[in-house]
């Protein structure tokens, strides 16, 4: 059953018929899990409310960790499957101790084949990309840098001498990395979730989310439940689908 093909249908209307499919399949199989698809529909039901998604928003997990030895790099490609570049869109690197210039550590990345982030520029070849957070809008308003160059974009930058040890991700923190996304169909707006580690000099990227309509002028940067929270959400909205309809039955 596809959402974006029920746009005519009332959110209530398609909450029961998600929460209806999966009572079903839990009778007919008796196993919570095997009905995890219509929970899965039904979470994302509650999700939108009353309103229809913004665009088509398309999320996933990656869960790349870079976590270099002392004295050396690790890099990383990153590709959004079915958008952008087909095989590489932007370029993470990392570096613990580096030698020669003062142990420094680092974590950086760079926008690959056209693709910019949001930040902003330090000095010719030092770049530091902002750290966004959950509710945070993307557009065009907002500053991109780094296309097609993967080196000298900072999250986070320790002890160099020419440099100052700076960055919105220094000392360890988590966050969102906004992008623009060089895609056939048009300029498209998403956001990497990162994380970097309190010594600066490696971290992970955890997932992403894109928003595939070129139309879009404005997106958001938002969160899913977990695959265990979204059972218990369409638990819930069947559950609460049953007692309204039993209190109607009985008035």
């Amino acid at each position: 059953m596809s959402l974006n093909s029920e746009s005519d249908q009332s959110f209530e209307s398609r909450l029961a018929s998600y929460s209806q499919s999966a009572g079903e399949a839990v009778k007919k199989s008796g196993n919570l899990a095997a009905s995890s698809g219509y929970f899965a529909g039904a979470a994302a039901v509650l999700s939108l409310g009353s309103t229809e998604a913004e665009g088509a928003l398309v999320l996933g997990d990656l869960n790349v960790v870079l976590d270099p030895t002392s004295g050396n790099s690790l890099s990383v490609d990153i590709d959004i499957p079915d958008f952008g570049h087909p095989s590489r869109d932007f370029v993470f690197q990392a570096h613990l101790d580096e030698a020669g210039v003062g142990d420094r550590d680092w974590f950086r990345m760079g926008g690959e084949n056209g693709n910019l982030v949001a930040g902003r520029i330090y000095s010719a070849g030092f770049n530091y990309v902002s750290r966004l957070s959950l509710g945070d809008t993307l557009n065009a308003a907002l500053n991109f840098i780094d296309g097609d160059s993967t080196s000298d974009s900072y999250l986070a930058s320790s002890q160099h001498p020419s440099y100052p040890a700076s960055g919105e991700w220094l000392g360890g923190n988590t966050g969102f990395v906004g992008f623009e996304l060089n895609d056939p169909s048009g300029t498209l707006y998403g956001w990497l979730e990162v994380r970097v580690d309190a010594d600066n000099g490696g971290g992970e990227i955890i997932g992403y989310g894109l928003e595939t309509d070129p139309a879009a002028d404005n997106v958001t940067i938002t969160n899913v439940p977990e695959t265990n929270s979204i059972a218990c959400l369409a638990l819930g909205a069947a559950g609460l689908l049953g007692w309204r309809q039993r209190r109607a039955v009985g008035a």
